[in-house]
């Protein structure tokens, strides 16, 4: 009888080892020869794996940056534009590039 993994309890020390097996993995359980033949369920889960081996190895890392739009309070609801950054544990906003350095 073969066994998948000699020691399943054991955790490879190299997450970027871990995400490779498990791409494999995938692959092998969907019977697919190739990356890009993976179903989109399975790709969701390869991109979280690969953000959190980022925050593994550096946990200030930015996660997403970007712009979003915030509505003020009545009575003028004016949509102002701020910066975005999500880091492993904070979202923090700036009002302008300038502001964030």
């Amino acid at each position: 009888m073969g066994h998948i993994q000699d020691n399943p309890s054991s955790i490879d020390n190299d997450p970027e080892i871990e995400a490779d097996k498990l791409l494999q993995h995938i692959l092998l359980a969907e019977d697919l020869d190739s990356e890009d033949k993976i179903p989109q369920k399975s790709k969701q889960g390869l991109i979280v794996k690969k953000i959190a081996n980022q925050l593994i190895k550096n946990p200030n890392a930015i996660v997403k940056r970007g712009m979003l739009t915030k509505e003020g309070n009545k009575p003028n609801r004016r949509v102002e534009s701020r910066l975005m950054i999500v880091r492993s544990k904070t979202l923090t906003w700036y009002h302008d590039q300038k502001e964030f350095e």
